[in-house]
């Protein structure tokens, strides 16, 4: 592995690109990473490291926004961070007067025969 490859390929994982396709970025077979990392089980670390950049990257940005005293940016982070600034939605399903839904059921059959009929829950068969 030449130094120039090694460079193509943390560069492809600062970008957050899986083995495959810094691999591919660094003109190597995965299989050529795999081996690389299997005698060099430190390059393994830093490269799962390195893969975490961009989240780390937009860590330190929206942390950088929030202390700057953006709060649009602080409400969406405490609305997923945290449980009660969660906004919360729930869907009912009723029927009328609030009973339940009626559903009716409607398919067709097809005999051994080949032939074709509709079936109603509420019919018998033929």
């Amino acid at each position: 592995m030449t130094p120039d490859t090694i460079a193509l390929l943390e560069e492809a994982f600062l970008w957050g690109y899986t083995d495959i396709q810094a691999s591919f970025h660094a003109n190597i077979g995965s299989s050529t990473l795999e081996r690389y990392c299997e005698k060099n089980p430190e390059y393994r670390v830093r490269k799962e490291t390195l893969k975490q950049s961009t989240e780390m990257l937009s860590k330190k940005t929206l942390h950088a926004s929030i202390s700057e005293g953006n709060s649009a940016d602080a409400k969406w982070h405490l609305e997923r961070k945290d449980p009660d600034y969660s906004p919360k939605s729930t869907n009912t399903h009723m029927g009328p007067d609030g009973g339940p839904i009626e559903i009716t059921a409607r398919c067709l059959l097809l005999p051994d025969d080949g032939s074709v009929y509709e079936h109603d829950e509420e019919t018998e068969d033929p």
